[in-house]
């Protein structure tokens, strides 16, 4: 399979520049094979060729197919996006003439972006495959105004595919001249923070909450994870944080699913000074009471009962941000008050 590469005299900076137009800024990016991708994606839309995009779900495929139509001469039609996965059984014997074909008003012409081709029957594969060889004349793609483009992709393997006999060869070698393999995010790391960011700009806009952002302790864990549901997955947590912020003015460690913070207690356990259980319980319970700023919080989240975080904060000489020492130390005279007389006995006569 022949992957699409292109060198250019427009920089790295400029390819950024020119994603950042985007309603969903997921082509903004730091990683210089994603550069490379984008660079190359522009290339292709100077050009009539099909474009396929394969790489996991959730890597932006869609995203990236409606910047080519941006870019392209094909811009001036629509952008249609078809779901092959989804497609009904009822139009199996014409599954293209309705979609693809685009009738002869210009204004209903553009691009075509398939999804999931890999799910696409082998008779309907059959279907696309004489379509793009002939392209109809009902369908004319040769209007200098306003052409019909096509750019599909795959979020499987296509040359497995073949090996195992569910999608055609010659399909295939008809649509991957300009291949292009869109990177996991756990292989672009350096643009894990940035989209948070993004994402969570935009999630605070819908909801009109104030957050400035993340904590240092939740922007450390957040490249730390893997991300297998790619983009999609960052976007989920990121607006699910959001709601458990509540008031809360920025995004803590604690506010983020147990599969990512895990990793960040881990890398703090691996990299820090080995000390001793007691040690590293002040600390985590200091850190709780510092970011949540609540007795009860703080107890929910360490999942301990309540006097049993007042007993430990008073063992370790913990206190709430914003309380007075005086106040903590009046708290304390106060506990210890209650543990000052001896006990009562009660003398029936017996030892």
């Amino acid at each position: 399979m022949a992957v699409y590469a292109c060198r250019s005299s427009v920089g790295a900076a400029g390819w950024t520049a020119a994603a950042s137009g985007l309603s969903e800024v997921f082509l903004q990016t730091r990683s210089r094979l994603m550069t490379a991708i984008i660079g190359a994606a522009h290339h292709a839309a100077m050009t009539s060729g099909i474009v396929l995009l394969t790489g996991e779900s959730g890597t932006g495929k869609r995203t990236l197919a409606r910047q080519i139509h941006q870019w392209s001469s094909a811009r001036g039609g629509r952008f249609t996006a078809v779901d092959c996965g989804a497609m009904s059984p009822s139009i199996r014997d014409e599954p293209f003439s309705r979609i693809i074909c685009a009738g002869s008003n210009p204004l209903d012409r553009g691009t075509i972006f398939f999804a999931h081709i890999e799910d696409l029957s082998l008779k309907d594969q059959g279907l696309l495959l004489r379509f793009i060889e002939t392209m109809s004349p009902a369908c004319p793609a040769d209007d200098p105004e306003t052409p019909l483009r096509l750019i599909m992709a795959a979020s499987r393997r296509l040359d497995k595919q073949v090996d195992e006999r569910r999608f055609r060869g010659d399909l295939l070698l008809l649509i991957s001249a300009i291949h292009l393999q869109m990177p996991p995010l756990r292989e672009r790391r350096e643009d894990i923070l940035p989209l948070a960011d993004h994402m969570l700009a935009h999630a605070a806009r819908r909801r009109q909450h104030l957050l400035s952002g993340f904590s240092p302790e939740a922007a450390e864990a957040l490249p730390l994870y893997d991300w297998p549901g790619n983009l999609r997955e960052l976007r989920g947590v990121v607006h699910a944080a959001a709601l458990a912020a509540g008031g809360s003015s920025e995004i803590s460690l604690y506010h983020l699913p147990p599969r990512i913070t895990a990793l960040a207690n881990q890398g703090r356990i691996d990299s820090g000074p080995l000390t001793s259980l007691e040690e590293m319980e002040r600390e985590h319970i200091a850190r709780v009471l510092s970011e949540t700023g609540s007795l009860r919080k703080a107890a929910s989240i360490l999942g301990i009962h309540l006097s049993t975080l007042w007993r430990k904060r008073r063992r370790y000489n913990l206190h709430l941000p914003g309380h007075s020492k005086a106040a903590n130390a009046g708290e304390r005279a106060a506990g210890a008050g209650k543990h000052s007389a001896p006990p009562l006995r009660c003398h029936c006569g017996t030892d």
